[in-house]
This record gives C-alpha cells, structure tokens and sequence, in this order.
C-alpha cells in the first residue's frame, strides 16, 4: 500500500509485494526514479480506450530493471495488480484492497493529459 501524488491530486496505490528475486506477475516494482510515457499498443490500451473516451495510451513506467509493460491502472487487489500499480481513492489496511479505482485512474489520468509528467518515482515506506 502507498500513496501516489502529483501536485495537489493524491490517491492510495496497491502493488504486490517486495521480493528480493523477482516472480513475474507477483513482485513490485523496486524503489527508482523511472520515465514515465504513453503507451498505445496492447490488449490493455484497446480496453481502456473502449471504456474511456479519453484514452489516449497506457501510463507506461519504462526502463525498470527486469520488468516490462509495468503501468498504473485500475484494480483493487493483488490479484489485479501483475507487478503494476493500482490506484484507489479509498484503502482497506487489513485486506490491502483499495477501493475507488475508476474514479482515481480517470481523475489521475485526465490531471497527466493535462501535463504529462516526464518521470515517476517510487520509494520504499520509511
């Protein structure tokens, strides 16, 4: 569970867990400074450009060591999340669910149209 903000927008995160060797689709991604970019290929592209009028590419986090087509999307649990970020505007601690999804991604999502940021950068909890 994390916190995600960009400027005054802040929403909850849900990734999987840390794992000193990576397990694909069950390992979340390591603390970084990573870019950030649209991406337009993928099943996951067309579904979201289907559901959402604005869609106009993944959120794509490039260039992180061992992982590939590592995006924040929607979900609300571990299931959901195959090494990507979730994000959420409300969080259940004890079940490490989120919940909200759609509205933090749209919201989220239509804030990066607006000003698309170069990178991201992932911490781990101090």
């Amino acid at each position: 569970m994390g916190i995600l903000t960009y400027g005054d927008f802040a929403c909850f995160t849900l990734e999987d867990e840390y794992r000193a060797v990576k397990v694909a689709g069950k390992t979340r991604i390591p603390a970084g400074r990573y870019p950030l970019a649209l991406r337009t290929a993928g099943k996951m592209h067309k579904r979201y450009s289907n559901r959402f009028g604005f869609h106009r590419g993944m959120l794509h986090i490039l260039n992180i060591p061992d992982f590939e087509w590592v995006y924040i999307h929607i979900g609300n649990d571990h299931e959901d999340t195959q090494g990507c970020p979730l994000v959420g505007y409300a969080a259940d601690l004890q079940k490490h669910e989120i919940m909200s999804s759609t509205p933090a991604y749209t919201d989220l999502y239509l804030r990066c149209m607006g000003e698309m940021p170069t990178h991201i950068n992932i911490r781990d909890h101090i």
